[in-house]
């Protein structure tokens, strides 16, 4: 009986593993996500639309066709909290970049991911495009 149980430990650990290394995680290299560019207007904090605080923004975010989860990994495990199933992301464009040219088309798009961490970000995890990052559009 203790044979069984080592060895469905061990096939459970190694599930595990295999499960948790093929998630994409935050803040190591760039990804390369699908989707449809999409404008959507929003608020600063929590409460801030209700007390005229802040202003509306336009944010740009990628809708994709397939749901994705994201784990933290390393030194990101106390940062972030992990992210199950989503199939929007907020794009955050860093050095000039502008996606907005994008708005409504199929695109491929590479970027960074990372856990939202300001009011200014609106889902749970951000793609930040940088300049070098690449922009393709397709038909779906």
């Amino acid at each position: 009986m203790l044979i069984k149980k080592s060895i469905f430990a061990c096939f459970v650990l190694l599930t595990g593993i295999s499960a948790y290394a093929g998630l994409p995680s935050y803040n190591y290299g760039n990804v390369e996500l699908h989707g449809k560019v999409i404008i959507r207007t929003k608020y600063g904090p929590p409460n801030f639309e209700k007390d005229g605080i802040c202003p509306a923004v336009k944010v740009p975010m990628l809708q994709m066709k397939e749901f994705i989860s994201i784990t933290p990994i390393g030194k990101d495990i106390d940062l972030y909290d992990p992210v199950s199933k989503i199939n929007v992301i907020q794009i955050v464009e860093l050095d000039n970049v502008n996606v907005s040219k994008y708005v409504g088309r199929w695109i491929k798009i590479t970027g960074e991911l990372s856990g939202a961490l300001t009011g200014s970000h609106y889902t749970k995890a951000i793609l930040e495009v940088r300049k070098n990052n690449k922009i393709t559009k397709y038909v779906k």
